[in-house]
């Protein structure tokens, strides 16, 4: 299922799994939410939510787990005929990397209820923006009288995380010359919203030649042809490689026992000499370096294998309990 909710003053693109964003919610204990990358058009994601749905459907079949992903803010346009997206001109607050994490919080406090525990899955900046949103969440609980009114975040799988020294990554060098220019380059792609439809779609079956991506990459990728929404993504990437500098140590420590991170082998966004670091920084690090030869885009090729992974890593406290009471563990 999805739908669009207006978040943080931006409609927002919700792709529901399950019982869905407007659904009956008080049977579900455990949801799955996931914060993409960027491009942050969740309809990339939409081959592994399914198949991490089902897998995690049929190992708890008493256990109503849906699986929610949310767009970045301005990221998706696509069915939102009856709404109006703020200019970034006028409004760039709300679609900078501050104001995606605003976005995502505020979407938790607005839409998911607090008796439910939320198993969080972030990709790329996506782990950096759930790092953020956790601390936020703290921050309001601290600063309010009524602390039961914000989910709980029980997990967060942190997939090919982009949360330090991004400019100085091979990927961060090769980009970052492109964005400090952005501001008089990405004007000259406004003729890319004037291409006919027929010709997009040849273009990206054409940039996928060869390729086994999902089906939905394809639809997911005619996005790019929104002139307001390359805008958007190259916005916030630019306040990505500026921003996202030192390494959150304090966060990583706090949140310790909630965080699992899975690297990448050739990642050029988080090249293995940062694992090596983080690992010797943080001895009790819940991690695994990918054996599979998983790209940083996984969910284009590697989306099956990732949902099995994750399906195998994913407990729930009630497992837990009864596995305690068991002596198994």
């Amino acid at each position: 299922m999805e739908a669009y909710r207006v978040v943080n003053k931006v409609p927002t693109k919700v792709l529901t799994f399950g019982t869905g964003i407007g659904d009956n919610l008080l049977d579900v204990k455990h949801l799955v939410l996931v914060f993409p990358g960027n491009p942050g058009i969740i309809d990339y994601y939409r081959e592994f939510m399914k198949e991490l749905y089902v897998r995690l459907r049929n190992k708890y079949p008493k256990e109503n787990i849906p699986v929610w992903g949310i767009s970045h803010a301005g990221h998706q346009t696509e069915g939102s005929h009856e709404y109006t997206f703020p200019y970034l001109n006028e409004n760039p607050e709300v679609y900078s990397l501050e104001g995606q994490c605003t976005h995502k919080v505020k979407f938790l406090e607005s839409f998911v209820p607090p008796h439910i525990n939320v198993i969080g899955i972030g990709h790329s900046i996506g782990c950096k923006i759930w790092m953020e949103t956790l601390k936020r969440l703290d921050e309001h609980i601290n600063s309010i009288a009524e602390p039961k009114k914000r989910p709980n975040i029980s997990k967060v799988f942190m997939l090919f995380p982009t949360i330090e020294r991004m400019r100085y990554t091979p990927n961060g060098q090769r980009t970052l010359p492109l964005l400090k220019w952005s501001k008089f380059l990405t004007p000259l792609l406004w003729p890319i919203s004037l291409i006919p439809v027929c010709i997009q779609k040849w273009l990206v079956q054409f940039h996928f030649r060869g390729t086994p991506v999902p089906e939905c990459a394809f639809p997911a990728s005619l996005q790019l042809f929104n002139y307001d929404i390359l805008k958007r993504i190259a916005f916030m990437a630019k306040c990505e490689l500026e921003q996202v500098v030192e390494l959150d140590s304090a966060a990583v420590e706090k949140y310790m026992g909630k965080l699992y991170f899975y690297f990448g082998t050739t990642d050029g966004w988080c090249p293995l000499t940062f694992v090596d670091e983080m690992k010797e920084r943080f001895p009790k690090l819940e991690y695994k370096v990918c054996e599979n030869g998983y790209v940083h885009a996984f969910v284009l090729e590697n989306n099956i294998g990732m949902a099995d992974f994750l399906c195998e890593q994913v407990t729930l406290a009630e497992d837990i309990i009864s596995k305690d009471e068991n002596g198994q563990i």
